[in-house]
């Protein structure tokens, strides 16, 4: 037995040094798990931020809180084509006028998915019903008169960015 230990004392360098490597490995390994532990909670995180985001979106008939709070990007009359893109929410004001009708919304949202919401007294009364691309349109009755608003609120949004879309608002008809 001692015979062994003489005639293979390089096994034992070579076990130390390969333990020593495990152990290297090891503790690498776990700063790289804590790395993708850390990128998987912002990941969540930032999907969380997204659903919040599009909370009411989509839904017609909900109910838009502090409605005169809302951020206006521009206004505009009714017949008036826009066009823009990019990320976030863009809010602009259509007044319809003091005729009655339905108001049809034509838009194309390009290749990039976006949505398009219409806000009018408070309430989401159109939407794309989520995230869309391509031509299509929306519509919604417009009763005039003194006790309801003479405008609308159009609201799109682009959870990333380079989208482009346009739509024309048509007047009541």
């Amino acid at each position: 037995m001692n015979n062994f230990f003489y005639k293979y004392w390089w096994l034992y360098y070579l076990l130390f040094f390969l333990l020593i490597g495990v152990l290297i490995y090891l503790l690498l390994l776990k700063n790289n798990i804590e790395r993708v532990n850390t990128d998987y909670r912002n990941s969540q995180n930032e999907l969380a931020e997204c659903r919040d985001f599009y909370k009411n979106i989509n839904t017609v008939g909900a109910t838009i809180e502090k409605p005169d709070s809302i951020k206006i990007d521009n206004t505009y009359n009714c017949d008036a084509s826009v066009k823009s893109g990019g990320l976030g929410k863009i809010v602009t004001k259509h007044e319809l006028g003091t005729k009655s009708g339905t108001v049809t919304v034509d838009f194309d949202m390009e290749n990039i998915p976006d949505s398009i919401v219409i806000i009018y007294d408070g309430k989401v009364i159109a939407s794309s019903n989520g995230l869309v691309s391509g031509r299509n349109s929306i519509s919604f009755k417009y009763n005039a008169g003194i006790l309801h608003p003479s405008f609308c609120f159009v609201e799109l949004a682009a959870p990333q960015d380079g989208t482009s879309w346009s739509y024309l608002l048509n007047c009541p008809q």
